[in-house]
Order: structure tokens, then sequence, then C-alpha cells
């Protein structure tokens, strides 16, 4: 009798902490959920090596800039089970911050651009002062609008593309790394330790790059779009001229012809494209304008297993894409 209430004290004891150790609860990893491609490189770099955290991307990543983008149910969900929202900001997802903010009204976005921005308007301009331009059907200079889901530029200020820009990205990246210290104290030496090493080799990379432009004879451009006007102020770069003036619209033959006048008046160096359009147009123009045709990425998309240098190594390859295609005729093999 004596063995048999051993045994079930036993029993209840095994049980019992059984019974304890299934209610501990498990660790949760907050959910960083990024809006584009190059803030989920930013923000994945500096996160790098912080337990307890997952970053996720929430649009494809060889989407590129979201024009006219519509939200998918698994895009939603995605953004209301976010604990942090980190977007681009400058009205280029303000369709993933608002519904988060609807979701979530005490959870954290994180405007990686906040800031950024301030007393930079030259980024938006040319080397020479007078600013990224466009020629009309009569020759003109006409005025880039830029639309993101039906806003215009007019909306905000600021050229939304500042990631473009390697020493403006690594300023986004500090910016990233002071919000994720505010939603996660204990981590925020390792955010802003992270954050500050990335803004250097950003800043070196930016200067390697207006080096490599000073060195070439003609520093003016016909670009796809305003995606590069960020990176051209950094580089040194003159934009003369774009290819799709408004987003998600290709451009008529009368602003082709015209887009080719402007390109020889100008004495444009190169048209210079981008990996997320089709090269079709801008060989027409190139063509027809006696100019080579060039690429450059500016990082707005990339591949789902994108490495956390990817941006600085997409950035040196555009160095080598600059170098051969502005090279001086003499030069060019």
């Amino acid at each position: 009798m004596r063995t048999i209430k051993i045994v079930l004290i036993g029993s209840f004891i095994v049980a019992g902490l059984a019974g304890c150790r299934q209610s501990v609860p498990k660790p949760t990893e907050r959910r960083i959920v990024c809006s584009t491609f190059p803030v989920w490189l930013l923000t994945r770099n500096v996160a790098q090596g912080r337990t307890g955290i997952r970053v996720e991307l929430l649009l494809p990543a060889g989407l590129g800039c979201p024009h006219d983008y519509v939200v998918t149910p698994q895009d939603a969900r995605k953004i209301e089970e976010a604990d942090v929202l980190v977007v681009n900001g400058l009205g280029l997802d303000d369709f993933a911050a608002e519904r988060f903010r609807k979701a979530k009204p005490e959870a954290t976005v994180i405007v990686a651009t906040d800031g950024v921005a301030d007393d930079l308007d030259h980024h938006r301009h040319g080397s020479d002062g007078a600013g990224p331009h466009t020629a009309d059907d009569d020759g003109a200079t006409a005025r880039h609008e830029h639309e993101h889901d039906g806003e215009t530029a007019e909306a905000h200020s600021t050229n939304a593309h500042l990631f473009s820009s390697p020493r403006l990205a690594g300023r986004m990246a500090r910016v990233i790394a002071t919000g994720l210290a505010s939603v996660d104290p204990e981590g925020a030496a390792l955010y802003r330790d992270n954050a500050a090493g990335l803004a250097r080799r950003l800043d070196a990379l930016a200067e390697d790059i207006r080096a490599a432009v000073a060195a070439l004879p003609n520093k003016r451009i016909v670009a796809q779009h305003d995606i590069l006007d960020a990176f051209a102020a950094d580089a040194g770069l003159e934009i003369v001229g774009y290819i799709h003036v408004h987003a998600g619209h290709e451009p008529s033959a009368q602003e082709i012809i015209a887009l080719v006048r402007t390109a020889r008046q100008r004495k444009a160096a190169a048209v210079m494209i981008e990996p997320q359009y089709s090269a079709r147009i801008g060989q027409t123009i190139a063509r027809e304008a006696g100019i080579p045709i060039g690429m450059l990425d500016p990082v707005a998309s990339g591949p789902d297993d994108a490495p956390l240098d990817y941006y600085e190594t997409v950035m040196r390859r555009n160095i080598e894409a600059l170098r051969k295609a502005l090279a001086p005729p003499s030069a060019r093999h």
C-alpha cells in the first residue's frame, strides 16, 4: 500500500513539473516589417546580430518603387501582424503606414527619411544648380512630376528616392537605428553601432563615386526617371532629361523626339537606363542622339536573398558603368 502511495505521489509531482514547463511562455520574436527593398536592406544591416527580432520585407523584392501598387490580402495581413513598421516615407509608401496606424494606433512606425532631407534641397538638382529637367515638345524645360499612389511630388517637397544616394542612405540607417532603439532599448547600442559603421562605409562609397565622376570630361546624362536625382547630386552628375517623366506611363513619340533634341543640345554624354525598365526606349534615344547607353542601378529592387552588402556591391558596379558610358570617345573600346 505504501508503494502505491509513493508511486501516485511521484506521478503527481512529475505531472506538476510538466505542467510548469508547459506554462512557461516561449520567447516571441518582434516582427519588424519593412515596406520596400532598400529600406529592408538598411534595416537588416542595422539589426544585424540582434536576437529576438525578425526583419521582413513587405513588398516583392523585385518590384522597385511601388508606383500604383495594389496591396494584396497577404500584404495587409503582414502589415497588421507587424510589431514595428519601417517605411521610406515622403509619399513613396504612405499606403503601408496608413494601414498599419489604423490597425495598430499605438505601434511604432519608423520613417527612414525623417529629417534626412532637411536643408538638402540641392540633392534634387544637377551639379550646375539648374536642376534636373526634361524638355517638352517646344524645347522648353518641363516641370517633372513624379506620382506615387495617386499623389504628385507636389504633395512632398523632397524627392522620395533618397536611398539612391549612398550618403543619404547612411543617414537613413541612423534614423532606423534610433527608431529601433526606442522600441528595443536593450539593443540600442548594437543598432547605433551598426548604423554608424554602415554610414561610414557609405560615406566613403559616395566619395569614391564622386572622385570617379570628377575624372570624366562630360558629366551630363539622360536618366530613366527621377529616382537617380540624389545619386546624381552625390556623384556630381547633371541630369539633362528623363525618359519617364510620369511614373507608370511610357513617353509619347513627341516626348521622345524632344528628349533626343535636348540630349543633343545639352551635349549629354550618355543615356543611363535602369534594370527595372525595358531598355528599348533608352536604346532608341541613345541611337538617335548618337551617344552611348549604360545602366545605373538605384537599388530600388533586388533578389529575395540579397546579402547584407548588396547595396554597396551594386553601387560599386555603378562606378564602373559610369566610367564606361561617360568615357571620351577616344577611350572607348
